[in-house]
């Protein structure tokens, strides 16, 4: 990315299209996390994303709080925000 900003450009909407096509790239090389949980009293509510599984194993019984009733919950890696050039 700074290779790219330190490059002299003629066309600043042309740079911030490229810059913010990178940016995309540089974020889908990342594992994203989300969880799934499911609530008896409020059904299926979902919690992310996060970098890390940790991340959201942390969360639960902080900032992700379930009902009363036991709740099941699952963390899933999800899937890249653009397909796979082929």
């Amino acid at each position: 990315m700074i290779e790219l900003l330190d490059q002299p450009a003629d066309d600043i909407e042309a740079l911030a299209k490229q810059a913010l096509a990178l940016a995309w790239d540089l974020a889908d090389q990342r594992d994203r996390y989300c969880l799934v949980m499911d609530q008896p009293a409020v059904g299926v509510v979902t919690y992310g994303p996060a970098n890390t599984r940790n991340e959201l194993m942390r969360a639960i019984g902080n900032q992700i709080i379930a009902s009363k009733e036991p709740a099941r919950a699952l963390i899933m890696r999800m899937l890249p925000l653009r397909e796979e050039k082929q």
